[in-house]
């Protein structure tokens, strides 16, 4: 969990929407490097920068989604670090 804390504090800064977009890329690329047991064919990672909340207020974070059809162990998911959020959805027989 502590290197998620640090990977999520270096990549993630609030003040930069375009440099933010970059960070995303490089918050999934380490996702993908610090566990390859999870990318296969039946897992899909994507990532929201959400400016936005449901009522309109201005709001700064990502949503990393993880969508898979094989379940595993869930506290490799972190459900929440400093602004990024992450949501699991284990895929119905699809």
């Amino acid at each position: 969990m502590e290197k998620w804390r640090e990977i999520f504090r270096l990549m993630y800064s609030p003040s930069n929407l375009e440099l933010n977009n970059k960070k995303a890329e490089n918050v999934i690329s380490s996702f993908k490097n610090l566990h390859p047991e999870l990318i296969s064919n039946d897992v899909e990672i994507g990532i929201s920068n959400v400016i936005e909340d449901e009522k309109g207020n201005p709001c700064d974070y990502f949503i990393i989604h993880i969508r898979h059809n094989n379940e595993f162990d869930s506290k490799l998911i972190p459900d929440l670090f400093d602004g990024i959020k992450i949501e699991t959805t284990i895929a119905d027989g699809e």
